[in-house]
């Protein structure tokens, strides 16, 4: 037995799942700053962390050029956010590290805590795109918690400046529904974070489950569910289900341009 809640301006219970009573009085919320994962807590929230932009500071060489040949073009960045975060997460459960991409450096360690790569096991890469005049990172870490939940998170960050409408339709179809901007100043969702323009993907899959698309809430047509995202409010939802979470970040014209891509994985831990 499980419950959750549709951020929507009804605040609906998903039908799909059975209600179940939440114990002990305590409220379960997942809530997400720019660049951090949703965070179990209860009353109070905190106050979203900003995008720092100290990654402006870190240095990415342009990629190396091969001897006998031109290196083939660099892909799509959402490709990167495909291949390396969500579809890594589906299969293994896990984000994948680019070390076999030499359009891909390793990030020193004395820069990792300004792109939030930070805890045991946290990577970062960077990447230069001289086409498109950006610099990019790719973070994976495992957010730190003392619920029993492994969550896993995979961050693309670009600095520079992107169109915005390409990347959502892009991200859409990675993660195979549409995205909300309901959640920006919910009590259930995120506070507003000056600077930033943010859209929201969700999905509830079955517990280690492989089957993704069916999973997400916003995915259209007749009946189903629209311009809403699920907030988990209580533990014993873990026990059927896993959550995944996508979201982008954009800044607004009057700050650095920066765009953050994410994609978290969130189950229980041990075994189906």
């Amino acid at each position: 037995m499980i419950e959750i809640m549709i951020g929507s301006p009804t605040m609906a219970c998903l039908p799909a799942l059975i209600r179940h009573a939440i114990g002990a009085g305590l409220t379960l919320m997942l809530l997400m700053g720019p660049m951090a994962a949703w965070a179990w807590q209860e009353a109070p929230k905190q106050q979203p962390q900003s995008t720092s932009d100290s990654v402006r500071d870190i240095v990415v060489a342009a990629r190396p050029r091969a001897r006998s040949t031109m290196r083939p073009p660099m892909r799509d960045v959402v490709d990167y956010y495909q291949y390396y975060c969500v579809e890594s997460m589906r299969l293994t459960g896990r984000g994948t590290a680019p070390v076999k991409d030499p359009d891909w450096q390793q990030i020193d360690s004395q820069d990792l805590a300004k792109l939030g790569a930070v805890g045991p096991g946290a990577r970062a890469f960077g990447s230069r795109d001289e086409e498109k005049g950006w610099t990019i990172f790719l973070r994976l870490k495992q957010v730190p918690n003392d619920t029993g939940l492994d969550e896993q998170e995979c961050v693309i960050v670009i600095v520079g400046q992107t169109d915005q409408k390409a990347i959502i339709a892009r991200m859409s179809k990675v993660l195979w529904s549409r995205p909300t901007t309901l959640h920006v100043g919910r009590y259930d969702g995120v506070d507003e974070a000056p600077g930033w323009d943010r859209w929201l993907w969700t999905g509830t899959p079955m517990r280690r489950s492989k089957n993704w698309a069916s999973s997400m809430t916003n995915r259209g047509g007749n009946g189903r569910l629209r311009d809403t995202y699920v907030v988990i409010t209580t533990h014993s939802y873990y026990h059927q289900y896993d959550y995944i979470y996508g979201e982008l970040k954009v800044s607004t014209p009057d700050k650095t341009p920066m765009t953050v891509l994410s994609f978290n994985y969130v189950t229980r831990g041990g075994k189906k």
